[in-house]
């Protein structure tokens, strides 16, 4: 399984959140995939990689793994 970083959240309170914005104290903010509604957390930009989302892989379920076009499933022969 591999994620692929998403450029934008939900925030707790339903709004839509792009990981470029300037979030303030963003380790105060709870976030969710806009897609399967799994918590994900914010990684600040480093270097040349710009902030983006990635999934808590400790609280994604089986139903977000499934449907979430941000987590790629291998491939099954």
């Amino acid at each position: 399984m591999k994620q692929i970083p998403a450029k934008m959240a939900i925030n707790e309170y339903g709004y839509l959140i792009n990981a470029t914005d300037e979030i303030r104290f963003p380790y105060l903010w709870s976030f969710y995939c806009f897609h399967c509604s799994c918590p994900v957390e914010l990684i600040l930009g480093q270097g040349d990689q710009p902030a983006h989302f990635i999934h808590d892989l400790e609280q994604l379920t089986e139903a977000a793994i499934e449907i979430c076009p941000n987590i790629e499933k291998p491939r099954s022969a």
